[in-house]
């Protein structure tokens, strides 16, 4: 995969390594906390030595200085034996985050002092920020072990069949993740009413599971929390199939996971591995499993905290989108003093674009002149990439099929994506899966094997090219184009 680079220009650009594309800007309360997370705990939570000294977000994608990404590959691959205990730890400083943000959530908020106020934000960011410190290991494995499994694979497996069939197993959830849960609970749900549960259970069932999954509408601070209603819509769908249906789906989603233990279990039998070939295949499952987990958990958080994001907004009078435009450092501040029209104006401009750069021990956000003379060499180079008629990227599934572009750059492209479309994004995420269930392929800008776009286009059995850097900014809505996701080629077609 070749980094993508900016040139250097009055030492505001680095050459850097793009790893994360969603399209739209992450909240600045969120990706100043990465970038803290990476300056302060980064370190300690690793191998006590390698630093992360660059981290920024600009032109709607997030990544590192090349040299950091370098040792960034390079401890990983020196820790092998650690890479699980890493991703626990990930699993470990998320829980305390987690159920931090849930005790907030039940407070009444509005009878708590300023003093009180930021008191409680400052925890939260103090958990939350350590979560920071892992949420890019698992984009690092991606970048080199997939690679590595199939290349021990190719030495013990001729047939390329059934090569691919080991790859897709070994790179198939083995555990349930939320969004799975999800879709058993409500199966469970569908069952008891087609079996003669009372209206008013069912509604107190359904309310019950909005209560709990809510957060599927919403990914860190950006849409709007699912309602009753919506899962109103799913149920409506649900219970127009016989008892017998609905439970077989219910036991075959309660099982898949079990049988994919199975089946990996006997491949590394079969193929009698060795313990250190054994090892990446632990290390790459576990990862896969992680990260598609923590994907949600950024969701839940985000979700709990929106009681206090509105009641700080309200206190000061300011809106949600204001509150979560700020810097931590900014918002515990506000507690103090209120903000001046100068800061005031600042923050409005952030929403319509800024750059947030770490480097030389400092976080700053660049807005107006700043951001367009930082801007000056990436428009140059998307007017060059913006003329290309083809685009190669890495196969997530298999297959050839040709249709229109849609391109869903936020949360808010998702209710109208239209069936049988191609779903083109930065990244996908689980808010996504609806679309990408009625869409006929997927692309994306950023992924490898362990991305969400992969795992669901397996899941999916729906052709997609993942990491192709720069898909969202070639394709044009209702652009007709043709995809051979087998060889990872997009090409522009005429209608």
């Amino acid at each position: 995969m070749n980094p993508k680079k900016s040139k250097a220009k009055k030492g505001l650009i680095m050459d850097w390594i793009e790893f994360s594309r969603k399209g739209k800007p992450v909240n600045i309360l969120v990706v100043d906390a990465v970038a803290y997370g990476l300056k302060d705990h980064f370190t300690e939570f690793h191998d006590k030595k390698t630093k992360i000294k660059t981290y920024r977000q600009a032109f709607g994608g997030r990544g590192v200085s090349t040299e950091d990404w370098k040792n960034y590959i390079q401890m990983c691959k020196k820790n092998e034996d650690k890479i699980i205990p890493w991703m626990q730890s990930w699993f470990n400083e998320f829980i305390k985050a987690k159920k931090f943000s849930e005790k907030l959530n039940r407070m009444n908020l509005e009878k708590k002092s300023n003093k009180e106020l930021k008191s409680l934000f400052k925890k939260y960011f103090d958990l939350y920020v350590k979560v920071f410190a892992f949420t890019y290991d698992y984009r690092v494995l991606q970048e080199y072990y997939p690679q590595e499994i199939i290349a021990f694979l190719k030495e013990k497996v001729s047939n390329p069949k059934k090569l691919n069939n080991y790859m897709e197993t070994i790179l198939s959830l083995y555990k349930p993740i939320e969004m799975h849960k999800e879709k058993i609970n409500l199966l469970k749900i569908a069952v008891k009413k087609r079996k003669g549960l009372s209206k008013g259970l069912f509604n107190k069932e359904l309310k019950k599971h909005a209560g709990k999954f809510g957060f599927f509408g919403v990914y860190m601070y950006d849409g709007e929390p699912l309602t009753e209603k919506d899962f109103e819509k799913k149920m409506e769908k649900l219970i127009r199939k016989p008892v017998s249906k609905l439970e077989k789906e219910l036991f075959e989603e309660k099982n898949r996971f079990k049988r994919n233990r199975e089946q990996v279990k006997e491949m590394v039998l079969k193929l009698n591995l060795s313990e250190k070939e054994k090892q990446k295949i632990k290390n790459i499952r576990f990862a896969l499993y992680a990260s598609t987990l923590c994907d949600e958990y950024y969701s839940f958080v985000a979700f709990k905290m929106r009681p206090f994001m509105i009641e700080t907004a309200k206190r000061f009078s300011l809106s949600f989108n204001q509150i979560v435009e700020m810097q931590n450092k900014e918002l515990l501040s506000l507690f103090e003093k209120p903000l001046t029209k100068k800061h005031l104006d600042e923050i409005n401009a952030r929403e319509e674009g800024h750059a947030l750069i770490f480097e030389k021990g400092k976080v700053r956000v660049l807005v107006g002149r700043e951001l367009k003379e930082y801007s000056e060499p990436y428009l140059a180079e998307l007017k060059k990439i913006q003329e290309m008629i083809e685009i190669q990227g890495e196969t997530g599934f298999p297959g050839k099929v040709k249709g229109k572009v849609k391109l869903v750059n936020s949360m808010n492209d998702l209710p109208s994506f239209p069936k049988g479309y191609v779903l083109v994004a930065g990244t996908t995420l689980p808010q996504f899966v609806p679309a990408m269930k009625k869409a006929v392929a997927i692309i994306t800008d950023e992924g490898g094997m362990l991305s969400h776009a992969a795992i669901m286009s397996r899941e999916f059995k729906k052709p997609c090219v993942i990491g192709t850097k720069i898909a969202t900014r070639v394709l044009k809505n209702n652009e007709l184009i043709e995809i051979d996701a087998g060889k990872g080629i997009i090409r522009k077609v005429k209608a």
